[in-house]
């Protein structure tokens, strides 16, 4: 096995790893992937800007679908396992800084115009995190319909 795809390899274990934290762990668990910085973690895994990140239609896809689900949790208040844990104000605003920072809508917009390849549409994945960080912006006072649920 070459270098690159090791890393490859490696990388794509790690964030799969970490996506299971996300989905089962408690407030606590998503306290410390807030602390790691983990949304902006997954904008550098979408990230292909200079032709230099990720290029494989997967892991951009795997990206864009583990933010987007993280930011909504964070916001809901739940995830796969954990469905009542007290919405994270907090954790919801510091990892929408981390997006920031590293480009992230930036970013997205860039895969609205991807082309739909094989299974992976990079393009609705794009979309639905743009929605997810422009409602976030929205006063509090008005409701949300995330994923189609009442809030």
């Amino acid at each position: 096995m070459k270098q690159g795809e090791l890393s490859q390899e490696v990388r794509s274990s790690s964030r799969n790893c970490l996506y299971r934290i996300q989905s089962y762990g408690d407030v606590s668990d998503q306290s410390e992937l807030v602390n790691e910085k983990y949304a902006g973690l997954f904008v550098v895994s979408f990230s292909t800007a200079g032709g230099n990140g990720e290029e494989n239609d997967l892991s951009i896809w795997r990206g864009l679908v583990y933010l987007s689900a993280f930011l909504q949790d964070l916001h809901q208040g739940s995830n796969y396992r954990q469905p009542y844990f007290s919405h994270q104000l907090l954790l919801e605003k510091r990892s929408f800084e981390q997006v920031e920072e590293e480009g992230g809508i930036e970013e997205v917009e860039v895969k609205f115009i991807s082309e739909r390849i094989g299974y992976y549409n990079i393009k609705d994945y794009a979309y639905e995190v743009k929605w997810t960080i422009l409602n976030y912006f929205i006063h509090r006072s008005n409701p949300r319909p995330w994923r189609n649920k009442q809030v």
